[in-house]
């Protein structure tokens, strides 16, 4: 990460205080002085800034953001931030691993594509609920009993996950709402009822469209609308998913095999679609859960 002064000025940074625990990251400070910060290479973490003071301007891409007092903005990789002289705020930062898993659990299914936090500002004072728990996360005692619990269980590191997966708008809200419609229409079942009878295979949207009577495009539309994913990233998860059971419950199969059995072209493709959808590759999971 690299730091530079936006004006000249003799001093910059910043002061606060820093907690962490299991994976947890929160910072409250001030900055002394205006200065930039720019990424030397991507994050692997989702950070969550809460401001209190003046405003931060972030860069993504073409796209720039100012985030004022009593607003917070989630994202994973701007070009760069420009930090204001004597601003405040609260940085919660979290794995992009850790999201990943947890949502998987919370959705019962691997994902069929990556989490992706809603990068404009948001008023604080319309997430109550997640405004309250990193104010309760900034108490003493909050770090005293998440470091006696994170010896004992996940369950606090999950109420922080729960927190800002519930709480804050991404690309799989909707889903984890369950504002789906129950009943799917008949060329849909009929293409879903292929897929899940063939679950190891990749059907082109062509041929799901031709078993079904309709076209390639309200077959795409309609299976959207129900399922929330598309023909590609359903079928996806139902790979996955098969893989994840063989891992599970057939430790004598190499995740080679597993890889090939389940339609994909390589043991280092299998590990990468793996390891975005779960948070962890095949052998960390075969090891968790053994």
């Amino acid at each position: 990460m690299k730091l530079e002064p936006i004006f000249r000025q003799p001093q910059y940074g910043i002061l606060g205080k820093t907690i962490s625990y299991d994976g947890i990251f929160l910072e409250r400070s001030i900055t002394v002085g205006g200065f930039r910060v720019s990424p030397c290479e991507p994050f692997d973490v989702t950070l969550f800034n809460f401001m209190h003071h003046l405003r931060v301007g972030y860069s993504f891409g073409s796209n720039q953001v100012d985030v004022g007092a009593g607003q917070v903005i989630g994202y994973q990789n701007a070009d760069h931030v420009d930090v204001h002289d004597a601003s405040s705020h609260t940085t919660v930062t979290l794995s992009n691993n850790a999201l990943n898993r947890r949502l998987s659990e919370l959705l019962d299914a691997p994902l069929a594509h990556q989490l992706r936090f809603h990068e404009q500002p948001m008023e604080q004072a319309k997430l109550v609920s997640l405004t309250r728990l990193v104010a309760l996360m900034e108490q003493d005692n909050f770090s005293e009993v998440a470091s006696f619990l994170s010896m004992k269980s996940g369950s606090l590191r999950n109420l922080v996950l729960d927190g800002f997966l519930f709480g804050f708008p991404h690309n799989f809200s909707e889903r984890l709402e369950q504002r789906l419609p129950g009943v799917a229409p008949r060329h849909v079942k009929r293409a879903i009822d292929y897929i899940r009878a063939h679950p190891n295979q990749v059907t082109s949207p062509e041929a799901l469209a031709g078993m079904s009577g309709v076209s390639v495009r309200s077959l795409q539309y309609s299976f959207k609308a129900f399922t929330g994913q598309t023909i590609s990233e359903y079928q996806l998860v139902i790979r996955l998913s098969g893989a994840r059971a063989d891992l599970i419950n057939d430790p004598e199969s190499s995740i080679s095999t597993i890889s090939q059995k389940w339609g994909f072209s390589s043991p280092s493709s299998f590990s990468k679609a793996f390891g975005q959808s779960f948070g962890m590759t095949p052998s960390q999971m075969r090891r968790a859960k053994t």
